[in-house]
């Protein structure tokens, strides 16, 4: 699969993020959270962010096939690319980027030996250290000549790099298993690699402005879902680690079964706000395939929830209800509005910490 979003300036000019849809289960049942829809997220996220803004270079946003069986997909869409002459400049390649089990944040940069691909990887840890993500980058000259797709722009002459997690004492150990899901993946680790990717992408491709977007379609509400959820805090102000009350209200009168999920993104990642008022980074749900009846009827399910940080800031809630078994954008929950595809109701409230 390939979009182009072509250069303003510099067409000719080519930068690819790219990353591998198949996987490699040892049973029947192939889920490949980790190995590699977090890859594939990464490229499919950056490319609905990228959309809104024109860069002087063109982007390419990939995704292959036939990784598992030997770079496949990848050795064959690079040779054509060769053979037409395209001027890759680089190609940013994602391979396993949500397992931290130990949360130390490391990320695993291989750029080899050649200068174009370590200056692709300086260039990825300059983005890290510059917009302070979360991550804990390496870089690496040696190691990693076949382990993904990465390698088929390399044995090509052009330059690329793999980002991946730690594949040293923090291996995942439910790689290529019929376990690796999503259950396990670090979501707020995942979050910050997807934000590092697009950052480099977007520093490549070299932003020259935004893109107005055509008007946003105003569907009519759909009754059975209208003011499904309220949020209520107060205050609306307070100093660090202060308590205040927050309450969430769902009303029973739905029909169809949903997951009802309530967040907080905060200026140090996101989190799943719980029934008891805790705090847990990532994103889950409250109510799983909520159906019929079986919601609280306006029913306040959080008291006295405190903020489990020091940092100032903006700390904006959001309680959503989308269709069952789908989820909120990992890496831009303010893009969660109610026009936005499986999302069937939200409420929003901003808390800022003095």
């Amino acid at each position: 699969m390939v979009a182009v979003q072509a250069g303003t300036v510099n067409p000719g000019n080519i930068y690819i993020v790219c990353a591998h849809l198949d996987d490699m289960p040892e049973a029947s049942v192939a889920p490949g959270a980790d190995d590699n829809a977090s890859g594939s997220t990464a490229v499919l996220l950056a490319s609905s962010i990228m959309r809104y803004y024109a860069f002087e270079n063109t982007i390419r946003y990939v995704l292959f096939t036939g990784e598992e069986q030997g770079l496949d997909g990848s050795y064959s869409y690079v040779q054509e690319c060769a053979a037409a002459g395209d001027n890759i400049l680089g190609a940013l390649n994602f391979d396993m980027i949500s397992y931290d089990a130990d949360g130390d944040g490391r990320a695993e940069v291989y750029g080899g030996t050649m200068p174009a691909s370590g200056a692709l990887v300086d260039l990825f840890l300059n983005t890290v250290s510059t917009y302070a993500i979360a991550l804990a980058p390496v870089k690496f000259t040696t190691g990693s000549e076949g382990w993904s797709d990465h390698a088929s722009f390399w044995d090509a002459g052009y330059p690329a790099i793999l980002g991946i997690e730690d594949n040293g004492d923090d291996f995942n150990p439910y790689y290529h298993a019929a376990s690796d899901r999503r259950v396990h993946c670090n979501l707020f680790y995942a979050t910050n690699y997807v934000k590092a990717a697009v950052g480099t992408a977007a520093r490549l491709a070299v932003p020259v402005s935004a893109v107005t977007p055509g008007p946003t379609p105003t569907p009519s509400p759909t009754p059975d879902h209208a003011s499904i959820l309220t949020i209520e805090a107060s205050p609306d102000s307070l100093a660090p680690g202060e308590a205040f009350t927050l309450g969430v209200s769902v009303r029973s009168a739905i029909s169809s079964a949903l997951d009802v999920y309530f967040l907080a993104d905060t200026p140090y990642g996101v989190f799943t706000v719980f029934l008891d008022g805790s705090f847990a980074l990532g994103i889950e749900a409250l109510y799983d395939n909520l159906p019929g009846l079986r919601a609280p009827q306006s029913a306040t399910i959080f008291n006295e929830v405190t903020i489990p940080a020091l940092i100032p800031g903006t700390y904006t809630f959001y309680a959503g209800a989308v269709e069952a078994g789908e989820m909120p954008p990992v890496a831009a929950v303010a893009e969660v509005t109610p026009y936005s595809p499986h999302v069937l109701a939200l409420a929003t409230k901003a808390i800022s910490i003095r």
